[in-house]
Order: structure tokens, then sequence, then C-alpha cells
């Protein structure tokens, strides 16, 4: 479904006194999924910059494995606990974003210039 049927269909199921929580999470999935990879790329240009010695391109793939799997658990519980109703539908869509962005900017605050 997109975006104007999930809506569509909320507003239906709503109407009806059901609980919408996990239409509603994926209308704001709709939303949230196309900034993970901005998301991601502003991770990942910090750890990019680092100027360390020894760390080679074998540890930048590494860390670009372990960032991503974590990213993809943080964004996967959300997306179920807004769906189960224990989170926000906005939040639960939006959250590993939030989290993994504030990250990036704490990284991109602490490359030295």
């Amino acid at each position: 479904m997109n975006f104007s049927e999930l809506q569509k269909y909320v507003h239906k199921i709503e109407e009806g006194g059901y609980n919408s929580s996990k239409y509603r999470t994926a209308m704001h999935h709709c939303f949230s999924f196309p900034f993970i990879g901005v998301v991601l790329a502003f991770l990942g240009i910090p750890i990019a910059l680092r100027k360390e010695r020894g760390a080679g391109i074998a540890v930048g793939i590494a860390l670009c494995i372990i960032i991503s799997l974590a990213f993809y658990l943080v964004y996967s519980l959300s997306i179920s606990y807004g769906q189960a109703g224990t989170l926000p539908p906005v939040l639960a869509a939006w959250f590993g974003n939030i989290i993994f962005a504030m990250v990036g900017v704490y990284l991109f605050l602490s490359v030295r210039h």
C-alpha cells in the first residue's frame, strides 16, 4: 500500500473503533525509510575521515557492516514496537534515524580538522 491508501485505511479502521497502530506505523515508515541512506552516510563520513595509524580499509569495512547491522536491529525493533502499540507510530518509524543521526552529529563534531 502506498501512503494515501494507508491513510484512507487507517481512517476507516479508526472510524470502526479498532486499533490502527500497525497501519499508522507503516504509514510513517513510508516517510522514514528513504532517509536511512542519508543517515548511514552521515554516520559513515566521520568514520572515514578518522586518521588513525593502522586503521586500514578492512577496519572501515568491518565498522560499516557492524553499524549497518546495529541500525537494522534498532530500526526493526522500533517498527515492531510501533506496530504492537508500545511506541507511538511516529516515534517508532523515526527512532532509528534519530538515534543514529545524533551519533553521526557527535562523530562529526569530534573529527579533528
